[in-house]
């Protein structure tokens, strides 16, 4: 096939299957060439690929198991998802210098690689990346790699030789296979093998602590707590360095918590008391056992400078997680099948991960154990497995944080059902989506929706409202005044680009999302020029009490004018349960931070908005709120007056309402 000039597009899946096809020659006026366009195309040996393209589209040459070489334009900046998946013939690949990520199992099959360069100026490699490239042999990794997925190199059995630079960030995630030899952090050329470079005192030392630890890891993690516990044995602050396995999961910045409280001590007791002191140094089964064991331990809060938690961590471990008079066999086959995925690199203790961990597993053991279907994240495109049982407990660990920063107002414990980190939610928000068909210039928009969680016909909808609502911009009516930056509560008018609002219902823990009850409030807000969203904040400061630059979100309101009654109304004013309680506390604390400092920034609000927009001639007499499922309500009914039947109305919108039974009257002009 010959694609002419003139031809700017290769649309998804437009020669999917073609199996006969063996050579195709591309036009240099294409510059875009979207996912799948050529996967499975199992007879294709020869391709040109035109200057102009900047990414290797998801699936691309995906089961491609006869393409032998392809030469990756200059300008590329990332290579997809199963980009080159299973294409078996591969020998080789020059990945150019302007790729910076190679996504989630892009390489993965392409069993004839023996070596791999990635070039600097790389920051990501996904999980999977280069899995079971079997006969891949050396790997050199640049300095400006920031994050490594999971196993990128799983299975890459005959890996021999590995140069990274020591600048290469979270290369503990880093597994290769026994016949690694030699591992060369290349800027000040260390080796922790047993081959060269390291003085023969320490070789022995790492020998006898760990047979294999030389052979099978390059873990950073390992190496930094080697040599900081080995300057404090010769210091004297501490008498030993601890085993291996202790090492190697430690988080290094968190090293010195081991020996707190007694914690070491308490650790070696716990370890005799399930038996595994009792298997012989050598056996491999115990290293494995003991590193997933002190995994869910520490992460339960076993090593907490808190003694009172170290000894909770303690109990509940002997209650709960291991029974110490089953076998050793069945007891460490069962931890490493259940922990062996989590990762504490990078993550420290997380005292809600801890709550929420013993307040499910003491009941079932099996709480974050789900099936696919279950699971509201599912991408639509997934039509594979819905129904098979996944365990996301580790997951829920290694995310956990993560989940916490994008829904801020959740709890694990109190309140109510919509404000609960519950298993089945933290589950749901395991895994980020990655979308297809993200329009150019909508990259920030798939970002933010992606990470809470959206299927992706979800994000199609989401796609098609802020498209309309960019055409729309500058007939927006909702505006307001600059707030007072100095003031303990701010507030801002979303602009009709900035994607905030889709999920500022999943921030709020309220149902004004695309998924909740409040979807057309969330399409209104967008695409009709007499609506739009009005948010709330705060300034973080950090430890010191210096303000950080960050805002964290107290309450917003989806606003609406109705020209009728020339009234601006907000709907409701959602805030969260967990920030009501603390502004009522700080209330009566008299900090700045209160409930009444936030109706002060609501009534300042109003009259910013008033008059916003009556100098732009559109004519604002009141400002209300809605009542109805509003968690203010016992608040505004002693500061405002009611409307039990609201004059004001939102002309032509049927969908759903908080303020068309009452609503109360901020401010009037």
């Amino acid at each position: 096939i010959q694609i002419p000039e003139g031809v700017t597009s290769i649309g998804y899946s437009a020669f999917n299957e073609c199996e006969n096809l063996v050579s195709i020659k591309i036009a240099q006026s294409v510059v875009n060439i979207e996912g799948a366009a050529f996967s499975n195309c199992k007879r294709l040996s020869q391709i040109n690929l035109p200057d102009g393209i900047q990414e290797i589209a998801n699936d691309l040459f995906h089961g491609c198991q006869n393409l032998e070489e392809i030469k990756l334009p200059q300008g590329i900046k990332s290579i997809g998802e199963r980009a080159f998946f299973d294409c078996s013939s591969l020998k080789e690949i020059e990945i150019p210098e302007s790729v910076k990520t190679i996504d989630n199992v892009a390489f993965k099959y392409c069993s004839r690689f023996t070596s791999i360069v990635l070039p600097e100026g790389l920051k990501r490699i996904g999980n999977f990346a280069f899995a079971d490239c079997d006969r891949l042999q050396t790997i050199k990794l640049p300095g400006s790699i920031q994050t490594f997925g999971e196993r990128a190199f799983f299975d890459c059995d005959r890996i021999q030789r590995v140069e990274i630079s020591a600048k290469a960030k979270n290369a503990d995630k880093l597994f290769f296979g026994d016949n690694l030899q030699n591992i060369y952090f290349n800027e000040a050329r260390t080796v922790l093998t047993k081959e060269q470079d390291i003085s023969l005192e320490m070789e022995e030392e790492m020998e006898r602590r760990d047979y294999s630890q030389g052979k099978n890891i390059l873990n950073f993690n390992y190496r930094k707590n080697y040599f900081k516990t080995k300057k404090w044995v010769e210091s004297g602050n501490i008498k030993f360095v601890p085993p291996a396995y202790t090492l190697k999961v430690f988080p290094y910045k968190e090293i010195d918590k081991y020996y707190t409280n007694n914690n070491c001590k308490r650790w070696g007791k716990l370890v005799s008391e399930i038996g595994f002191d009792k298997m012989s140094p050598v056996d491999w089964n115990k290293n494995l056992y003991l590193t997933d064991l002190m995994k869910i331990y520490y992460a339960i809060g076993g090593f907490s400078e808190n003694q009172g938690e170290s000894e909770k961590a303690y109990e509940y471990m002997l209650s709960y997680v291991v029974d110490k008079n089953a076998g050793i066999a069945i007891n460490g086959n069962e931890i490493h099948s259940r922990f062996n995925t989590l990762d504490l690199n990078g993550r420290p203790y997380n005292k809600d991960f801890a709550k929420f961990f013993m307040r499910y597993y003491k009941d079932n053991k099996n709480f974050m154990v789900f099936k696919q279907s279950e699971i509201s994240t599912i991408n639509e495109n997934n039509t594979t497995g819905l129904d098979e049982e996944m365990d996301y407990l580790c997951r829920a660990h290694n995310t956990f944080s993560d989940i916490q920063k994008n829904y801020p107002n959740r709890v694990v414990s109190g309140n109510t059902k919509r404000d609960l980190l519950s298993p089945k939610f933290v589950a749901s928000h395991c895994l980020y989506n990655k979308y297809y068909d993200v329009k150019e210039g909508n990259e920030v928009l798939a970002a933010l929706i992606c990470r809470y969680g959206y299927s992706q016909g979800s994000f199609n909808t989401i796609q098609n409202i802020y498209e309309k609502a960019k055409a729309i911009k500058d007939q927006y009516i909702i505006m307001a005044d600059k707030a007072n930056e100095n003031d303990p509560v701010t507030f801002r008018v979303l602009e009709k680009d900035d994607p905030l609002g889709f999920v500022l219902g999943d921030i709020t823990n309220c149902c004004q999302h695309i998924e909740g009850a409040g979807a057309t409030c969330v399409d209104d807000g967008y695409v009709n020029p007499s609506s739009g969203f009005l948010v709330f904040e705060e300034s973080i400061k950090d430890e010191n009490g210096e303000d950080t630059g960050e805002k964290r979100i107290l309450g917003q309101a989806w606003v609406w004018y109705d020209p009728e009654t020339k009234t601006v109304c907000y709907d409701n004013i959602e805030i969260p349960t967990k920030v009501l309680e603390e502004l009522r506390k700080d209330n009566e604390l008299g900090k700045n931070v209160s409930e009444k400092a936030f109706l002060d920034a609501v009534e300042k609000s109003a009259d910013a908005i008033m008059h916003a927009m009556n100098k732009k001639g559109i004519k604002v007499e009141r400002v209300t709120t809605g009542e109805g499922h509003n968690d203010l309500r016992e608040t505004l009914e002693k500061r405002y007056t009611k409307e039990e039947n609201p004059r004001a109305m939102h002309r032509n919108y049927p969908g759903y309402s908080d303020a068309y039974g009452a609503q109360y009257i901020i401010r009037t002009y």
